[in-house]
Order: structure tokens, then C-alpha cells, then sequence
């Protein structure tokens, strides 16, 4: 056939083959680079078929002689390119026959044809136009990937997302059999460390990956797409399955939905919903024995208990001991999986792991997690490792939902590309999507609404509700059941298998007596008939999650490999439900309150960590029992926080106030820091009844710098006490705020250190305060900066006065120098520099021994030119462009709110100033230790400094901090637009594609696909630790390293947006019911790294092959997060004694875990643990 590499001259034969010697005709796109991707490798071979198949060749004497001569020269071009396969083959240790050969018979096998477009065989990829694209099999490397034997049945294969998975008919396993005649190839090892990051498939599994389902969504993208809220219609491709003569099982699995601290109160749930629930469970599931029941949120179970009797305990116990109470997911809370650290993840997956152990004796094999708005990619690695076997999901986006739906995956095995890859445990689990919108009843049953809400009974007077149910008698019995059993069985087609799961539930159902007696009753009648009825050939009966799996990996294991579930890669962000709406919004939604947390878990773990040290090696051996409660009352408020509907800030604004700020993270924060200063006051030989105060205090997010209660003294010593939490000596800047006029210069020595060379590494400077946002430079207090060497987990003291002192070894701080781009006077700071006239040319500078930041003034506006790189192998001579920018992004859409962002921007348009003053205030205060640039606006300051510490590892980084406090609508200054995104925006010119990276809580880093046809708040993703772009040109490499969680998005240039800020008007309709228009000043901290990646390592940012995953942060990167994250301590220290010189724990793992060791070796101490 034309195309297939034999030419016009053999006519296209009829049948499955022809269409397959087409796609033979493409075996290089499949086989590697596009430096042979014209290469005939199957012609020869299909010349031999040719003649078998009996082809008539062409009867034109000049048409042949023409088709002859293309032959000739297509055979030529073959040989020499199938010379160079075989000398590339031969370089990366393959036999290359049978890797030719196995090449040839997957493309024959496995191949898709252009007209189907799909990605199939070795690395097969899809083409545009003449242009291979890099990556898609366009390296030697893809051939680790998609090696067939058609001969033996065994495949490894990179499948496309076809719906259609045609068999071979009798020709097609003719020509498998001529073209792999040899045995089967054996794969002799990694082939580059690409290949790592492409997961290696087990034989006749296909495997879907997140950005490769985004990518067909986007290219398919039409914004009139149907919605699935009023529910889903079969496709006639599923339609036509016939029934498979197998029996369906239906588990009705009855649940109900509780959340902390959402609508109301934690108390007020729990009082007036949340405790009912629980007594009537333990009723009637001892009175119906068939009856069943999940439970979810173990803070909730945690206060039940505790007020419970001894034989409602004692009843509990047997309930979950039977298997007729099942506690699923085993957390203390559901948490979100877009804004949580990895740290606090962990915690409340102890918390409620070891209190369901402790308290009934089970360990949690099913994780319910229905109802968080997206999910991790670290999610599954996580439960798997906690013992986690199953895993249930629900809100991904519906398109992708759609797509899984059409191809019977919503069932597969979910895997993380560092242990499919080998770099990690084997920690795949077994995960099931719902298939339809919501868990309610009424999208529980099957694919349309209107009939699901007949099977609810729930009938309470005087409650409102959409519930169509009525009771079950002997005269409509047949009727229901012929209905529930259609949409049952119309379910059932976008499954493999025969088992199904219909979840009984709501939030907060089964909160009344009526409704356990209408749902059993009622479900009870029908499942008898439909038992009863042979020609339904159905069982349908309670269950729990555990009945359910049980079944399915029963039936699994009994069905072919060719039916066996897909594994999948990758996570499901970004969430969207209906109407285009898209939930990214609450990636960044009250980001004081995320700022909390993560300082909350810095704080929580250096308590546990040190509060160790002190009991063991104190000598009140009752040392822990003191400090022990705050930790635990530390610990399980940090937990309630990391629900779903609290850190993602999306909690009513009266919760938020009277629970959150007021209550539930100031009280976690005090705690940490009151076991934290008891530890270190009994290491250092005094009384924890006497602890140092810290510097610390809670601010609601504001995180201003630590401030000492008392004056500066004029004469040594005052002391700070400077805490390293983390397992690494670090070399870090402390900023602390002393009461006073600010001296010409300030003195700071090392206390308790032997060696004046310590102290040499002590350097100091003494800065202006600025008053808040729009506020000028203090009159009152000012703040000294130290920076010093710090041993790996340590306190260490240091004395400071006012004025010199010459006792040896001290170090003087001197004052800044300070410039203005307006006219001002202070009687603290007298000499303040003009900006123009101190730089005396429009291009100024920044920098320090390794980075170089050039920008120039205009119109008052600081704007970032480049950055350069110096002291490197070009000589500091090239330089890469740097913008930084901070403005509203302009939003068109009206539905925004709490958890939605709004859309109709124009990706890369220009940032709106609306609201802002014209003029900004920008400061330069330049010292021997820190420079920095600050703009101040009305509502945000900005702060951009390097640091000169002399070490490559502090000074490579630039330090960027904001301050945002956008307009309440009780404020004065409220001004149109009502609707705020304030955003930064940051240019590191860099050709980065339509990929980059975001981190997955902290642990690893995720590839990201920017939207082309979806709307820009699409490709808005969670960011928690990480942002990082890779650029083709010269491998260069740039982290942006978070200090809390954030959205952020990649524009078309390659600028990327961060969201810092948000406030809206109005609500979005999905639940909160409420505007966020009440926001608080919120800090975010960031350090931006440049880096050139070796060519082993590279990230080739055009690469478009929608199979790679995600990637690891560098070490100096890791090393950086490390330090915004966990940074240093400040106590006022009026005790003397001993420091500590011995590091607790070595952090050698890939993960900084070592907290959660002294967690599980505190509980040891007590006797009841």
C-alpha cells in the first residue's frame, strides 16, 4: 500500500493485514529518533508477504518502472538506516536481530495507523505534519519501552487511549508468525536514566497517564461540551456489549459523610448530627445482622468514644470486629491533597492510625476519600506504605472521568513513577473511581439522576429534599426493582468485571431514626425480590468496602489477562465538576491560614524532636509526661486542620473566625512552642517551669519577624537563644526585632564557644523596621540581622548589646545604608539616599559573589532585567533575563469563590493596577550581609535580596517576600474591581514549552501540561513546596521554592504566574455559601535558583512526550526548601549551661522523615503504649 514503504506498484490488500502493513510501513516511528524516521525497516519483509498474499502488481509499463525505481532507492535508504539501527542497537547492549525483529512484530501487532492517530509499539509516537517531536520515540532510548513478541502473546507496551482494541484475525497472526520467527528478546538493562522516569509495564497491562488523558482533553476541548451533571449516557460502543452470562453482584454500601468544621462548628456537628449517626449505627447494625455500616473521620469516632459507656464500647468493638462496622481510611480527618505538606499528612495519618488501634484493635484497609477536590500523586505511595490496600475516589475532572468511563478503566492500579521506575517500594494500589459526579444517592445507582432519586426513602417532615422515594409494597416492588436493576446493569458496562459498589449516603445522613428505618426497610424489600427474580440473574445485598473488594480481586483473579485492570500514572489535578467551572482557586484561597499550618508543622516537629532529646536524657524521668499533652494537643489540632474544608480555606467565615484563629491554630502553635522551650530549658540545665520565651508568636499568617519583648541592652550580654530544627549544620540568617533607636552600631558575640574562629563566621547588620504594608520606617524598633553557623540540631546562644564592647571575640553589626526613590526624612535613619541620585545611572544592581540582579527604575517602578550567574565556566559575561512583577490578574468570569477561580482571562495579558496607587514607594537598604529592593504599594510590599555571606549554598538563592493585604469590603479603601487574584508573575526566560513542574506535597515534583485550547484556569495547579521550569537552551534549570502552598500557572511565553492573594464577591454555589470577602494580610516566602543541569540529568523542556511524569529536586534545591521551611528560632535566653553539640538523628533518607521516629519512640515511655 501507498505509504507503507513498498509503493504504488502492490495494490493495498483487503483485510486486517493491509492496515497493518501500512502501520509496518511507520515501524521507525515506533523503533526511535527522527534521524531515522523515514526508514522502511518492515519493507523487505512485507515484500515476502506481498508475494504470499498474492498481489497483483501494476499492469502500466512506465507507472511500474517509476514504482520499480522508488523501491530500488527506498531499499537502499533501508539498508543503510537499518546499519545504523543495528550500530545504535549495538551500543546500548541488544541483541539487535531479535530487537529488529521484536520491533518488527510490535509494529505489526501493536502499531496505529496515522489515520487513528494513537501512540502505540516502541515508543511509537504521533507525528505533526513532516516534524517528529523530540521525545516521542525520538531517542534510542524508547526502545526500552513497547518490546512485543506477537509470537509468544507477551507484550510491553505504551498503548494509545483508542476506545477500539482489535483483535488479530488469522492473516494478522500469520504475519506475526513470518515476522518473528526469532525467539523472544531480553531487555539487558536501563537503556539512559530517561527511561527511569518512564514507568516499565508489566506484560499486557496498558497504562493511562494523567498528562497524556489532559493532553487528548485539550486538544479536543469544546467549550459547548455536555455537562454530566444531570447525568451520563452509555456510549453505544458499551452499549453493544452483550451480557457476559455472569451473575451481577451489587454491594449497596450505606455511609455518611461528616466534616469537621465547614457550615458550623466542629461541636455543632458533632452535637446536633455527628453523635446521632454514631448511636444509631451501633442500634441498628446490632439489631439488622445483615445490615452495614462505614466510618470514616476518626475525630469524630475519638470524642464519641470518649463519652460512650463500657458496653457501648465493648459493642463497637464487636461491630468492627465482625466486619459489620467498617473503619475506612484511618485518618483523623480527610484530608486535602493539594495545599498539605507531606509533614502533616503523615501526622494526622498517625494520629488517627494509632488511635483506631489502640482504641478497637483494627488497622484500616480501605481508603474512602471521596470528597477532596483532586488527588496526589502522592497520595497512593502514602497509604500503601501505611497498609492501605484499596483505594475509592471520586472528584477528578469529568472529562477525564468521561474518558476512563468509555475505556472501563475507572478501576486500575494507581503507581508512582519512582517505584514503577525502581527507585522505590512497590507501592501500587488498587484504586476505584465513582463514576458519576457526586457520592449522593442520587448519582449512586447508575448513569441517570432522575431515576437514582426514586432509591432514596429518606422522608423526614418538614425537611426540604429532592428525594423522589417511596415506600416498597407488593403492588410497586416489581416496577422499582425493574428500574434500579436497569440502571444497575447500564452501570455495570463501564466496568470489566461484574461486581459493583452503590454507596448509600450523603453528608451527614443517618442522622435520624426515621431514615435507618425507611432506607433498610425499604432496600430490604427490594433486594428480596430482586434475589428472587432468576431471569434478573442478580445479588444484590449490604456491604462494606472490604465485602466489595474482596469480591472484585475474587472475580479479578479468575478472568484473563487480557480483562485485567490498567495501571495508571500520574495524579488528577485540576478538578472540575460542571460548567467549565474549574476548582483552582483554593490552591491559594486564605493563604494566611496556610501560612499558619506550614510554620505550625516547622514548630510541631522541632518540639518533638528536641522534647526526645530532654527525656532522654533528663534526669526526672516523668520529664515527658509533662511536655507529652502539649504535643499531643499540638499535634491532633495541626490534624483537624488539614481537612479538605479548612486548610483549603473554604470554611464559613464565622468557623474560620471563632474556631480556626481563635482557637484551633493558635492553640497548636502555643503548645509546640511551649514543649519546645521546656525541652531546650531542661538540656540546658534549668526548669522547664522557667522556659526562655520565644521570640515567636502567633499572627494568623501575618509570620512577622520575630520580636523580643524587652529593650535592647546597652552592655552584653542579652542573649538569644537560636534553635536549628533540622538534621544538617546550616549556615542562615536570623532577623529579630529589638526595641529601641537603633545605634550606630550593635555588638553580637558566640556565647560558650572556646574558639574565636566561631566567631569569625558570626556577621551581622543592624535594618530599618518598616510598619507593615503602606506604613513608613519604625521610630521605636529596628531589626538586627545574624547570620551564623549552626551545628545539625542545636541551640545555640548568642549575646548582643547596644552599644561596642571590646572583649574578644565580638562583632560589630553596622547600619544599612538606606535609599528612597521619594524625599523623606527620619530622625533614626538621618542620611536616607535619593534612589536616582545614589545610582547615578538608570541601570542598578544587586549582588553578591554568585548572582548578579540588574534592573532599572521606571517610572518610580523597580524593573528586574537579568540575572547573571557569576564566577562560572562563561566568565559571568551571559546573562539570563529576569522579570518580576506583581499585579490583579483580569478575570472576566462572574462565578468565582472560595473553591473555583474565575475565568475568561487572556493567558500572558497584561496585570491590572486598577486599585493601585500609581506611584509605588521603593526602598534599597544595602549592608555587608543582606542588599534588597522593596516596593510598597497600598496593598502589598515586595522584597527581593540577595544575601553575602561568602557561601555559595545561601548566596545562590534570591530571596523574594510579599506582604498582601487586599482591601475587606468593611474597608475604607475598597475599590472596584470587587473580584481580586493578585498574582506575581515571574519571566526567567527560558524556553520551557508547554511543561513544567509543580511539586506534590513537598515530595516530589510532578510534570505539568499547560492548556492550549482549555481555559487558563485549567493549567492553575496546587503548588506546596515547588515551582520549576527547564529551558532547552544551555540545560538551564530555575526552582522557585515556596514556603506555603500556592496556584500557580505557566503562560504561553514561558512567564509563570503564582497566585498570592485572593478575594471574592460572590459564592460559587458549591456549598459554602458565602462570598470570600472578609480576608486577613497574609506573608509568602520564596527563593528562586538558577542551575545548570549536567546532559545526563537534562530535561529537555520541548520534549512533549505526554508519558513522563515528574523528577526529583536537585540536592542544593532540597537544601534550600530545607531552610525556608524549618528556619532557625529565636528565644530570649536568661539560663545558663550546657549546649547541645550532638546531632539527635542522621537524615540520610530521600525523605527529611526523622520527626516522625521521635514521635513512635515517645509513645514507647508511657506503659499504656
Amino acid at each position: 500500500a501507498e505509504g507503507s514503504g513498498i509503493g504504488p506498484a502492490i495494490r493495498k490488500p483487503a483485510g486486517g493485514a493491509a492496515n497493518h502493513g501500512y502501520q509496518m510501513g511507520r515501524l521507525t516511528n515506533q523503533s526511535g529518533g527522527c534521524w531515522y524516521r523515514r526508514a522502511q525497516t518492515g519493507m523487505l519483509l512485507l515484500n515476502a508477504l506481498a508475494w504470499q498474499q498474492k498481489f497483483k502488481p501494476e499492469k502500466n509499463k512506465t507507472r511500474k518502472r517509476r514504482a520499480t525505481r522508488k523501491v530500488h532507492r527506498r531499499t537502499r535508504r533501508t539498508h543503510r538506516n537499518l546499519k545504523r539501527i543495528h550500530r545504535i542497537v549495538q551500543q546500548h547492549h541488544f541483541n539487535s536481530l531479535n530487537f529488529i525483529a521484536a520491533a518488527a512484530a510490535a509494529a505489526t501487532a501493536d502499531g496505529t495507523s496515522r489515520r487513528r492517530g494513537g501512540t502505540a509499539g516502541l515508543g511509537g509516537h504521533e507525528r505533526t505534519g513532516r516534524r517528529c517531536k523530540a521525545g516521542e520515540g525520538g531517542r534510542i532510548e524508547a526502545g526500552c519501552q513497547g518490546l512485543a513478541d506477537r509470537r509468544n502473546g507477551n507484550y510491553h507496551r505504551e498503548q494509545s487511549l483508542s476506545i477500539n482494541d482489535d483483535s488479530l484475525d488469522a492473516k494478522e497472526l500469520q504475519l506475526a508468525d513470518l515476522l518473528n520467527p526469532l525467539p523472544k528478546p531480553k531487555l539487558q538493562g536501563a537503556l539512559s536514566n530517561r527511561c527511569t522516569r518512564i514507568n516499565q509495564q508489566s506484560v499486557g497491562v496498558k497504562t493511562f497517564f494523567a498528562n497524556q488523558l489532559l493532553g487528548k482533553f485539550d486538544r479536543r476541548y469544546d467549550p459547548k461540551a455536555v455537562t454530566f451533571e444531570n447525568g451520563v449516557q452509555v456510549p453505544k460502543s458499551l452499549e453493544a456489549l452483550k451480557p457476559k452470562g455472569e451473575k451481577l453482584t451489587v454491594f449497596v454500601v450505606p455511609h455518611s459523610h461528616n466534616d469537621p468544621n465547614w457550615l458550623k462548628s466542629y461541636d455543632s456537628y458533632y452535637h446536633l448530627q455527628t453523635r446521632n449517626v454514631l448511636n444509631y449505627a451501633l442500634k441498628y447494625l446490632t439489631k439488622w445482622p445483615e445490615m452495614r455500616f462505614i466510618w470514616t473521620e476518626a475525630v469524630f469516632l475519638s470524642t464519641w468514644f470518649s463519652e460512650a459507656t463500657p458496653d457501648q464500647r465493648a459493642a463497637m468493638k464487636s461491630l468492627v470486629k465482625q466486619g459489620r462496622l467498617e473503619i475506612t481510611s484511618g485518618g483523623w480527618v480527610s484530608p486535602d491533597e493539594a495545599s498539605t505538606h507531606y509533614f502533616a499528612l503523615i501526622n494526622q495519618m498517625l494520629d488517627g492510625h494509632l488511635w483506631i488501634k489502640q482504641n478497637l484493635g483494627v488497622a484500616p484497609e480501605t481508603y474512602w476519600n471521596v470528597d477532596p477536590f483532586g488527588y496526589s500523586l502522592l497520595s497512593p505511595h502514602l497509604q500503601s506504605l501505611a497498609g492501605i490496600q484499596n483505594y475509592v475516589i471520586l472528584r477528578i475532572n469529568e472529562h477525564i472521568k468521561d474518558m476512563l468511563r468509555r475505556e472501563r478503566a475507572l478501576e486500575f492500579n494507581w503507581q508512582t513513577f519512582w517505584s514503577s521506575s525502581g527507585r522505590g517500594p512497590d507501592t501500587q494500589l488498587l484504586t476505584s473511581v465513582l463514576p458519576f459526579m457526586l457520592y449522593q444517592i442520587k448519582y449512586s445507582c447508575g448513569p441517570n439522576p432522575s431515576f437514582c432519586l426514586y432509591f432514596d426513602f429518606r422522608n423526614i417532615d418538614g425537611e426540604l429534599s429532592e428525594s423522589l422515594g417511596t415506600n416498597v409494597d407488593p403492588k410497586n416492588v416489581n416496577r422499582l426493582s425493574d428500574m434500579l436493576f436497569q440502571q444497575l446493569e447500564a452501570k455495570s458496562k463501564f466496568y470489566r468485571h461484574n461486581v459493583l459498589m452503590m454507596p448509600l449516603g450523603d453528608d451527614f445522613r443517618w442522622d435520624r431514626e426515621e431514615e435507618w428505618n425507611q432506607q433498610y426497610n425499604n432496600y430490604k424489600k427490594l433486594m428480596d425480590y430482586m434475589n428472587s427474580q432468576s431471569s434478573m440473574n442478580v445479588e444484590i445485598k449490604f456491604g462494606t468496602m472490604k465485602d466489595y473488594f474482596a469480591e472484585l480481586r475474587a472475580q479479578l483473579a479468575k478472568r484473563p489477562e487480557s480483562e485485567r485492570l490498567p495501571n495508571f500514572m500520574g495524579d488528577f489535578f485540576t478538578y472540575t465538576d460542571k460548567d467549565e467551572d474549574y476548582w483552582s482557586g483554593y490552591f491559594t484561597s486564605r493563604p494566611g491560614l496556610k501560612r499558619c499550618s506550614r510554620e505550625i508543622e516547622s514548630l510541631l516537629r522541632a518540639a518533638e524532636i528536641f522534647s526526645t532529646k530532654a527525656a532522654l536524657h533528663s534526669a526526672d524521668k516523668q520529664l515527658y509526661k509533662q511536655i507529652y499533652p502539649r504535643l499531643d494537643w499540638a499535634r491532633r489540632n495541626l490534624s483537624l486542620f488539614q481537612h479538605h474544608d479548612s486548610i483549603t480555606g473554604t470554611s464559613t467565615q464565622e468557623v474560620i473566625e471563632e474556631q480556626y484563629l481563635a482557637k484551633v491554630l493558635p492553640g497548636a502553635f502555643n503548645r509546640s512552642v511551649e514543649a519546645l522551650a521546656g525541652a531546650l530549658a531542661s538540656l540546658l540545665g534549668g526548669s522547664i517551669d522557667s522556659p526562655p520565651v520565644f521570640a515567636d508568636a502567633f499572627d494568623g499568617g501575618w509570620r512577622k519577624p520575630p520580636r523580643l519583648p524587652g529593650p535592647i541592652p546597652k552592655q552584653l550580654p542579652g542573649e538569644l537563644l537560636i534553635v536549628n530544627s533540622i538534621g544538617q549544620s546550616r549556615y542562615d540568617c536570623l532577623t529579630v526585632v529589638l526595641r529601641g533607636p537603633p545605634a550606630s552600631a550593635a555588638t553580637v558575640r558566640l556565647l560558650n564557644r572556646p574558639s574565636a574562629a566561631d566567631s569569625l563566621r558570626l556577621r551581622c547588620q543592624v535594618e530599618p523596621h518598616f510598619n507593615g504594608i503602606s506604613g513608613g520606617i519604625s521610630e521605636f524598633e529596628f531589626d538586627l540581622l545574624v547570620c551564623l553557623q549552626m551545628p545539625p540540631l542545636s541551640a545555640t546562644r548568642v549575646g548582643f548589646s547596644a552599644g561596642a564592647d571590646n572583649s574578644e571575640p565580638t562583632v560589630r553589626c553596622p547600619p544599612a545604608r538606606l535609599a528612597m526613590n521619594f524625599p523623606h526624612s527620619s530622625s533614626v535613619w538621618p542620611k536616607i539616599d535619593r534612589l536616582d541620585e545614589t545610582a547615578g545611572r538608570s541601570q542598578l544592581t544587586l549582588a553578591n559573589s554568585v548572582l548578579a540582579i540588574n534592573f532599572t527604575l521606571a517610572g518610580g517602578e523597580p524593573d528586574f532585567v537579568s540575572v547573571q550567574q557569576l564566577g562560572g565556566s562563561d566568565g559571568g559575561v551571559a546573562a539570563t533575563g529576569f522579570g518580576l512583577e506583581l499585579g490583579y490578574l483580569g478575570l472576566a468570569k462572574s462565578r468565582r469563590g472560595a473553591y473555583i477561580m474565575g475565568g475568561g482571562v487572556e493567558p500572558g495579558a497584561p496585570l491590572s493596577r486598577e486599585g493601585l496607587q500609581p506611584d509605588p514607594v521603593v526602598y534599597s537598604v544595602r549592608g555587608p550581609v543582606r542588599s534588597s529592593i522593596l516596593r510598597q504599594q497600598n496593598h502589598y510590599r515586595n522584597r527581593v535580596a540577595l544575601y553575602s555571606t561568602g557561601l555559595a549554598a545561601v548566596d545562590s538563592a534570591v530571596r523574594v517576600t510579599n506582604l498582601a493585604n487586599l482591601p475587606s469590603s468593611e474597608s475604607s479603601d475598597m475599590t472596584k474591581p470587587l473580584d481580586l487574584e493578585l498574582v506575581m508573575r515571574a519571566n526567567f526566560s527560558l524556553a520551557n514549552g508547554r511543561y513544567f513542574y509543580t511539586d506534590a506535597n513537598s515530595a516530589a515534583l510532578v510534570r505539568r501540561h499547560r492548556p492550549i485550547k482549555a481555559p487558563f484556569e485549567s493549567g492553575v495547579y496546587p503548588v506546596t513546596g515547588a515551582v520549576v521550569l527547564c529551558g532547552s537552551a544551555r540545560r538551564r534549570r530555575v526552582a522557585v521554592l515556596t514556603g506555603q502552598s500556592h496556584g500557580a500557572a505557566l503562560l504561553p511565553d514561558g512567564r509563570l504566574d503564582i497566585v498570592l492573594h485572593r478575594r471574592t464577591s460572590q459564592d460559587d454555589s458549591r456549598g459554602v455559601g458565602q462570598a470570600m470577602e472578609r480576608v486577613y494580610p497574609a506573608r509568602s516566602d520564596f527563593l528562586l535558583h538558577w542551575s545548570t543541569q549536567s546532559a545526563a540529568d537534562s530535561t529537555d523542556a520541548n520534549n512533549n512526550d505526554e508519558r513522563l511524569v515528574g523528577d526529583f529536586l536537585t540536592p542544593a534545591e532540597l537544601a534550600l526548601s530545607r531552610r525556608l521551611n524549618h528556619r532557625p528560632r529565636a528565644a530570649e535566653a536568661t539560663l545558663t549551661g550546657l549546649r547541645l553539640t550532638r546531632p539527635v538523628v542522621d537524615l540520610n533518607e530521600p525523605l527529611p522523615l526523622g520527626g516522625f521516629f521521635f514521635r513512635t519512640f515517645l509513645l514507647q515511655f508511657d506503659g499504656s503504649h
